[in-house]
């Protein structure tokens, strides 16, 4: 029985221990995860704020949320687009228009 538990133990401690590994990237790099994304993302270490349009046929009409002047309406193509500084561009999202 003795044997029979401390195998268990090691599993499971394996196991949290390659999943705590697994996560560590993902949180020390935020635009790393981000860039498969599309829609709105920022990278805190530096401090600038993205829109990734993934549709590479047409150019869209996004709304950008500016802190503390209210929304902007801005014209992105396909791929990454800066759109501000971050935390001062709190967000952006597609208002179902091309331009």
């Amino acid at each position: 029985m003795r044997r029979r538990t401390s195998a268990t133990l090691a599993v499971v401690a394996a196991a949290a221990a390659l999943s705590l590994t697994g996560a560590a990237p993902a949180i020390a790099d935020d635009t790393a995860s981000a860039r498969g994304t599309c829609g709105f993302y920022h990278n805190w270490p530096s401090g600038l704020a993205y829109y990734n349009h993934c549709d590479n046929r047409t150019k869209v009409l996004i709304s950008v949320d500016k802190w503390p002047h209210g929304d902007v309406e801005r014209c992105v193509g396909p791929g990454i687009t800066h759109i501000g500084a971050w935390p001062y561009t709190k967000g952006a999202h597609y208002i179902g228009r091309t331009c």
